[in-house]
């Protein structure tokens, strides 16, 4: 079996795209747990949740999980004496185990 040397540039770039893919299905699996932990009277704040697929630079994937809706952020950490509800942050915990599993399918 012939074995392939490639530099750091190299395999980068082969592994990139495929890892790009795995954080955006992890992101997947963190908005729709986000969403079921959003509390609902409207529906906006729930409607809002979204993820941002990232770029990928020369040392990074990327992506983001958020809302678009300023009161998101009085949900997430509460107001008023009233405790927080951390639906984003509830995403991002069930995220981390979901990109583990899908870097783990890529090996």
């Amino acid at each position: 079996m012939a074995r392939i040397k490639w530099n750091g540039n190299q395999a980068l770039a082969y592994y990139r795209p495929q890892a790009q893919r795995a954080v955006n299905r992890a992101l997947l699996v963190g908005e729709g747990v986000s969403k079921a932990h959003m509390p609902v009277l409207s529906g906006t704040a729930r409607r809002s949740v979204h993820i941002e697929e990232g770029t990928s630079t020369s040392e990074r994937v990327t992506g983001q999980l958020g809302s678009s809706i300023i009161y998101v952020k009085w949900i997430e950490i509460g107001s008023r004496g009233r405790p927080g509800k951390f639906p984003l942050a509830k995403g991002l915990d069930a995220a981390v185990p979901a990109l583990k599993q899908e870097l783990k399918a890529l090996q």
